[in-house]
């Protein structure tokens, strides 16, 4: 049996199509194993290194997950802050 490539990916309709067919092509392309797991102790040092007030580190936090969340990443883009 010969492969003529990678299949196709189901469209979820109009509304959301694009992200989830974005989604599963950078799955299947393997990009988050290219990434290494998130380790806690990297958290801690982005947030002792960060300068910023408590609360301003917190939002850093929940901005960097919602990226990572909303882009089906396991990193934000934000080399060293909180949350990244």
């Amino acid at each position: 049996a010969t492969s003529a490539g990678p299949r196709p990916v189901p469209s979820a309709g109009p509304a959301r199509s694009g992200g989830l067919r974005a989604a599963a092509a950078h799955l299947r392309l393997g990009y988050p194993a290219a990434m290494p797991r998130p380790d806690p102790r990297d958290f801690l040092a982005n947030w002792r290194r960060t300068p910023g007030s408590v609360p301003a580190k917190c939002r850093m936090v929940i901005a960097n997950n919602w990226t990572k969340l909303r882009t089906t990443s396991r990193c934000c883009g934000h080399h060293g802050q909180p949350g990244c």
